[in-house]
């Protein structure tokens, strides 16, 4: 296992006032049971898509160890590299006043020791294995409680980003360790950007929309990591990637990796990590980017900044996420709001 230290920095930053136009809910069939979803048809205007689930269908996901052990770590998308690295443009931003923008602080319950590799420590105790089912079996990615009833993980942990349809059976396994978890929670209700799914595989846009929240009924019993969006990457040179990445320890054990944090010029929209690590791909999607990582609870420290969401081509040693903005905050209220 390899951590390096890291430099820390603190984040002011501002955001433009959130706009989110909701569609009507429509039903869709789930397992057997009914679950009010709202969909948007491609092409729509930007808006959440989210699925709301009844307490039987909460009920109804039953994940036994034997079945997480079996359970596949989803490969790390690879995204197409542009010709001449010609610039994309960016996701729009709504129109509107700037104001300061929120930051979540991490939460700590309990008293715990840091060490590497260590679900107990500070941050790496409000992690864990994010589990789902596709239509060819079941799968694993990387999540973490991001306030006390949030979960975040990537969009694609949970969505086919070219036909829209989405995974079933999510639960997630905190601090999760050769089989043993502190807590399995399931969705109440989830949600995600309608821009993730696109029409076209030219499209780069729909990268700067890969993640995905989920409230929970149950309460984190570890506490959760902070969050902050609108952020000037300058002032998070560096973050730490965490996750269970299938090719280090089976995937049995939390792992971190940390390095330079950049934004590439032709892929606005986009933070860009250099972690060094070729083995740190397939399992670690949607684990977190943690800036002013620390062992300790303090403001400004432990702070989600984006999800672990694609590389390019076979340059697995260097990762790229989402670049928080207004966006972000709006999912987290709407999703906290219950998802309607």
């Amino acid at each position: 296992m390899r951590f390096s230290k890291f430099l820390k920095s603190s984040v002011q930053f501002k955001s433009p006032a959130v706009a989110i136009t909701l569609a009507a809910a429509s039903l869709m069939v789930l397992g057997g049971a009914f679950a009010f979803a709202q969909m948007s048809p491609a092409g729509s205007a930007k808006r959440i898509d989210s699925v709301v689930l009844s307490p039987s269908q909460q009920r109804a996901v039953q994940w036994t160890q034997g079945r997480q052990r079996s359970a596949k770590p989803l490969p790390t998308p690879i995204a197409k590299a542009m010709p001449g690295g010609a610039p994309k443009p960016a996701p729009s931003a709504p129109s509107g006043p700037r104001s300061l923008s929120a930051s979540g602080a991490a939460k700590n319950v309990g008293q715990a020791e840091r060490k590497t590799g260590d679900p107990n420590s500070i941050p790496l105790r409000w992690a864990g294995k994010f589990f789902f089912s596709k239509s060819d079996g079941d799968y694993l990615c990387s999540a973490q409680f991001i306030a006390p009833n949030i979960i975040l993980t990537a969009a694609h942990c949970m969505r086919d980003d070219s036909t829209g349809q989405w995974y079933k059976d999510f639960v997630f396994a905190l601090q999760y360790q050769r089989g043993q978890t502190t807590q399995q929670v399931t969705p109440k209700c989830y949600g995600l950007w309608n821009k993730w799914v696109h029409a076209s595989d030219d499209d780069e846009t729909h990268w700067h929309y890969d993640y995905a929240m989920i409230l929970t009924e149950e309460s984190s019993k570890t506490g959760n990591l902070g969050w902050q969006f609108n952020y000037d990457p300058s002032e998070y040179p560096t973050a730490v990637k965490v996750g269970y990445p299938a090719d280090i320890l089976d995937g049995e054990v939390v792992q971190m990796d940390g390095g330079p944090l950049t934004t590439p010029e032709t892929r606005p929209g986009l933070v860009m990590l250099r972690h060094g690590n070729p083995k740190n791909a397939s399992g670690s999607s949607g684990g977190a980017w943690i800036g002013n990582f620390s062992p300790a609870i303090g403001s400004g420290k432990n702070a989600v900044i984006s999800v672990t969401s694609h590389h390019l081509g076979d340059e697995t040693t260097v990762s790229y996420g989402p670049q928080f903005d207004q966006d972000f905050k709006g999912l987290l209220d709407y999703v906290q709001g219950g998802c309607k």
